[in-house]
């Protein structure tokens, strides 16, 4: 999808968030050590981006369209621990005080699943639902 006009990848399958002042925001500018140095997100990207919403992304060989549905406070918070890298290291305050993170963000941040048919031909209509949401 980075390919397609006004797709830029600023991230590889890791990408650290902070809440600012009145919602959550993405750092695009974290190392990710995944991606050529050419692919890395560029100077002009700023350091911190909104984040308008949050997928939670399930490829399904049941499924038959591609969908998406809110997830309600409780199973959001329960998705961003669920997708936390290295949470298993965290010690019982820095467990306790991501958890309070993860509250914050799921209040803040909408947080969606987004369920598509396990194809490859798939993706052409997760981006297409995916671009509809971020039209104005």
């Amino acid at each position: 999808m980075q390919n397609h006009s006004g797709w830029q990848r600023i991230a590889d399958d890791v990408l650290p968030v902070e809440l600012g002042k009145e919602s959550a925001v993405a750092l695009p500018h974290f190392p990710q050590l995944k991606l050529p140095v050419n692919e890395q997100v560029g100077e002009d990207c700023p350091q911190r981006l909104p984040l308008e919403a949050i997928y939670v992304i399930e490829a399904s060989d049941h499924a038959v369209d591609v969908g998406w549905h809110p997830l309600d406070n409780k199973t959001a918070t329960l998705a961003l621990l669920s997708h936390t890298v290295a949470a298993r290291l965290f010690d019982a305050n820095l467990l306790r005080r991501h958890l309070s993170f993860c509250v914050e963000v799921a209040a803040c941040v909408p947080v969606r699943r987004l369920v598509y048919p396990h194809r490859l031909e798939s993706l052409s209509a997760v981006q297409t639902l995916l671009e509809q949401w971020l039209q104005p």
